[in-house]
C-alpha cells in the first residue's frame, strides 16, 4: 500500500470505521489454538521429551499447547507480585498432581473454587538439581456448577 502522507488521517479514520462497523464482540476475544486435550496422568517426563524433539519452538514453530478438564485445586492459589498466579492442581480421579504458574492471571486467585479447566505447555523446572515437570497456565476457564 502506497499513499500520500497527508491521506494517512482520513484512510486512518476510514478504516476503523470499517472495521467498527464488521467486527464482531466474538472476534475482539483473544483465542487460544489447543493441540491437544490430555489428561494430568498423561503428563510425564517420556511426553516432555518427545514435545523437547519437535523444538526448537517460535513463531514459526509454536510449543504444543494442552488442555485438561475437572481439575481443582490441591493447595490454596497464592498470588506472586501482584500479577501472577501459582498454582497445585490436580485433576478429579487422579493422584497425580502438579506445579502451574499462570503470568498475570492473578484475577482468577478467588475463582477457584470448583473445578474448572486449564490451557498450558509443559516446561522443566530444574530447581536445586530437583527437575520437575510444571505447568505454564496460558488461561483458565472456570466452570460454574
Amino acid at each position: 500500500l502506497t499513499m500520500s502522507l497527508e491521506n494517512v488521517s482520513a484512510f486512518q479514520v476510514e478504516f476503523e470505521a470499517v472495521v467498527s462497523s464488521t467486527i464482531t464482540d466474538d472476534e475482539l476475544i483473544p483465542k487460544i489454538k489447543v493441540d491437544a486435550e490430555i489428561n494430568l496422568e498423561e503428563i510425564n517426563f517420556s511426553l516432555h521429551n518427545i514435545i523437547k524433539q519437535m523444538g526448537p519452538f517460535g513463531p514459526h514453530n509454536m510449543q504444543p499447547v494442552f488442555a485438561t478438564h475437572n481439575v481443582r485445586l490441591k493447595n490454596k492459589a497464592r498470588v506472586l507480585k501482584d500479577l501472577h498466579l501459582k498454582l497445585f492442581v490436580e485433576q478429579e480421579g487422579s493422584k497425580i498432581s502438579f506445579d502451574a504458574i499462570g503470568f498475570n492471571l492473578s484475577e482468577y486467585s478467588d475463582k477457584l473454587d470448583s473445578p474448572f479447566s486449564i490451557v498450558y505447555t509443559i516446561e522443566e523446572n530444574n530447581y536445586m538439581g530437583n527437575k520437575t515437570l510444571q505447568l505454564v497456565l496460558k488461561d483458565i476457564k472456570t466452570i460454574k456448577p
